[in-house]
């Protein structure tokens, strides 16, 4: 599957080739999960970079079904009631009809204060959930946002989805239909794994690759969707850390510290599975384990994993 016709149009270059067998057992040594079904007669991706947006993608598009994140919902952690990018979409949503694109159990609806809240997502066991709820005003369907596209144009203040671009197999198709639903002068909003963190420098990091992540997002990437679409640029929030993501980031600081001490280059490729890479990951995580001793996030705050878009439609 080609990821979007926008990237065979314009020029993208080649930044890694990723061995799908390697991609096969890191999912099954960090995850338990087997997605070789997913890959069938697909040996090798490329990992590419979009010149013009800097949006980063694999090629071909390899994407999960609802029978791996059926899979990834049994990890706690995976479904959250509350994110930090909750509390920046819900300073545009109070009293105001919103539609919120793979929704999972509806966790923003609490968080929203919406006059309506109507939500898309494919899982079944969610969406049961949520009906039990039965709260007037919440509503949800199983469908996408092309599908739904067709007979809701220009009906919501803000269209928003959390952490789902970064899974669908046609960034731009999603951004149009997403932009269709919307009312002009309302809020399109986008969150998602920031390119431009922490998270760029992380080896191994098999969520972040297909057939859970297709594609990868710098801020540079959401000024290009401003020049591209008839929308502004309101707001670009980059989340502070969160104590989920906190010991990620100090065994990554751990590795990047012993590469300079050996001045050794630093590289943005995904994969790292040389003996050398293996050791020095290993000691890089010492390091955190050491430094999360002394941590402490009222004085030291990076950028986090998130960064939320927040755009106008014109």
């Amino acid at each position: 599957m080609i990821i979007t016709k926008m990237f065979k149009k314009e020029n993208s270059t080649i930044l890694e080739k990723i061995d799908t067998n390697t991609l096969l057992k890191l999912y099954k040594k960090s995850y338990g999960i087997d997605v070789s079904y997913l890959f069938q007669e697909v040996n090798s991706i490329d990992y590419k970079e979009h010149v013009a947006s800097g949006i980063r993608y694999f090629d071909p598009a390899v994407p999960a079904d609802s029978g791996f994140y059926e899979k990834m919902q049994k990890f706690g952690w995976y479904f959250q009631k509350s994110k930090s990018e909750y509390n920046t979409a819900s300073k545009y949503t109070k009293n105001r009809k919103i539609l919120e694109i793979g929704c999972g159990y509806a966790y923003f609806y609490d968080h929203a204060d919406a006059d309506e809240y109507t939500g898309l997502e494919y899982n079944q066991q969610a969406i049961d959930t949520v009906s039990q709820r039965s709260i007037a005003g919440l509503k949800l369907h199983k469908e996408n946002i092309e599908q739904h596209t067709v007979n809701n144009s220009d009906k919501y203040d803000v269209v928003c989805s959390f952490q789902v671009l970064e899974h669908v197999p046609d960034p731009m198709s999603f951004i149009e239909c997403s932009l269709a639903c919307c009312k002009i002068g309302g809020y399109l909003i986008f969150s998602v794994p920031a390119q431009d963190s922490f998270i760029r420098y992380s080896k191994n990091s098999i969520l972040n690759m297909p057939p859970h992540h297709l594609t990868h997002w710098p801020d540079r990437a959401f000024k290009y969707l401003e020049e591209k679409y008839e929308i502004e640029l309101v707001k670009l929030k980059h989340e502070s850390l969160d104590a989920i993501h906190r010991q990620k980031f100090l065994n990554i600081l751990g590795e990047n510290l012993i590469r300079n001490i050996l001045c050794l280059n630093h590289n943005d490729s995904l994969i790292a599975q040389s003996f050398f890479d293996k050791i020095l990951s290993k000691c890089g995580s010492l390091i955190g384990r050491l430094l999360s001793k002394g941590y402490d996030n009222r004085v030291f705050m990076p950028t986090g994993h998130t960064v939320t878009a927040i755009f106008r439609k014109l």
